[in-house]
């Protein structure tokens, strides 16, 4: 099953804080992020990510999430194929692999 937006945005925002700062975000910081205003739709999205088998929840641990499931560098290559594409930039590795990483910087800045 395909993740959604929201859930995707999540996810990253997870995963990036993690690798930057080695612990996973608070539930505000992760709703401010992702332009969420309601703490129960952050635990909703959680939920499905749990559900889902993304996330693993710690319990009894402050901040206590994990991914299981990492989005993949190489996710966003299809999407950086038509970026170059619709762009008319040459599809070269090089070019690709920055698209790739300014479509997943925008999901993560919340620019998506």
């Amino acid at each position: 099953m395909t993740l959604s937006i929201r859930q995707e945005k999540v996810l990253l925002f997870i995963q990036s804080e993690i690798v930057r700062t080695g612990h996973a975000p608070t539930l505000e910081a992760i709703a401010s992020h992702c332009g969420i205003s309601s703490k129960g739709r952050i635990h909703s999205v959680i939920t499905e990510l749990v559900a889902l088998g993304y996330v693993r929840r710690e319990v009894g641990r402050t901040r206590g999430l994990s991914v299981l499931r990492p989005i993949a560098a190489d996710r966003f290559e299809e999407a950086a194929r038509a970026a170059c594409s619709a762009l008319q930039c040459a599809p070269s590795p090089d070019n690709i692999a920055r698209a790739g990483a300014a479509i997943r910087s925008a999901l993560i800045e919340g620019a998506v």
